[in-house]
């Protein structure tokens, strides 16, 4: 790698600024008002979401290609 790039990935390190962090929560907070165990329930929704619907689409297309091959 370049020494430039080298340069660049490290000063974009450390620790993320906690006044930033705290804007973007408020704004957060402003746009959705929900509570936190209500974001924790969305998002492990989608995460279970994901990968059953690929095993599902999966599970479709074999069955599909097993139908077309017996005619």
């Amino acid at each position: 790698m370049p020494p430039i790039v080298l340069g660049w990935v490290g000063s974009h390190h450390g620790e993320a600024d906690p006044e930033l962090l705290e804007w973007i929560k408020a704004r957060l907070d402003q746009l959705w008002d929900m509570g936190p165990w209500t974001i924790v329930t969305l998002l492990g929704l989608l995460f279970l979401a994901i990968p059953l619907s690929i095993v599902v689409f999966y599970l479709t297309q074999r069955r599909r290609a097993g139908a077309s091959s017996d005619k």
